[in-house]
């Protein structure tokens, strides 16, 4: 039986796709329905199972997985996977045969919002509650962060220079965190937007 494809926990928004031509606005997109896989390597299997999926043990770095998505080591022996809603049934049941014996993986993906928060005030708007430094320097481009953002735990991850942050949050805590980007963003002119599909 095919698993239900979640849909995004900010569906409820009435928003407009992101407009075609490309402009220098700060702007916030709900990137909608993701799929989110919860990796826990089994005792003294952490490097196993770091070497089965491709990826680092060392939690800031990002690294983009064979056959999609990306997967965020979160702490010793713990990474999160994030792919396309899409290929989202195919993937778990791919890892989970790939993982077996190493490592447990879950599904989360009913329990995860995910935002991206594009343009040149971007650093600025996260910079008000944000402890972490979002400098290019420090936060260069496929790093990612864990920190809090008005309360609500916040995975960032940078994704272009431009600046250009993915941001993923518990669904229970979507309402909130999108309220107080806007709020946060209005000095700045932030614009939102429902992801087009064709944005990647």
């Amino acid at each position: 039986m095919a698993k239900p494809i979640y849909s995004s926990p900010l569906s409820h928004l009435s928003l407009s796709p992101r407009p075609s031509e490309q402009t220098a606005e700060t702007s916030l997109a709900d990137l909608g329905r993701v799929g989110f896989f919860h990796v826990l390597a089994r005792k003294d299997k952490a490097a196993e199972t770091a070497v089965q999926m491709g990826v680092s043990i060392t939690p800031g770095q990002a690294a983009h997985l064979e056959g999609g998505g990306v997967a965020f080591p979160t702490a010793p022996g713990e990474w999160m996977i994030i792919c396309a809603a899409s290929t989202a049934n195919e993937e778990l049941s791919r890892w989970r045969v790939q993982l077996e014996g190493a490592a447990y993986i879950s599904d989360q993906s009913h329990g995860r919002a995910a935002l991206r928060l594009s343009g040149p005030y971007a650093a600025r708007l996260l910079a008000k509650e944000c402890t972490v430094d979002l400098h290019l320097s420090h936060l260069p481009t496929g790093s990612f962060a864990q920190t809090q953002l008005a309360g609500i735990g916040v995975l960032i991850h940078r994704i272009s220079d431009t600046p250009s942050f993915d941001l993923y949050c518990y669904s229970g805590f979507a309402d909130s965190f999108w309220h107080w980007l806007t709020d946060a963003g209005a000095e700045f002119g932030l614009q939102t937007y429902q992801k087009d599909q064709a944005d990647g």
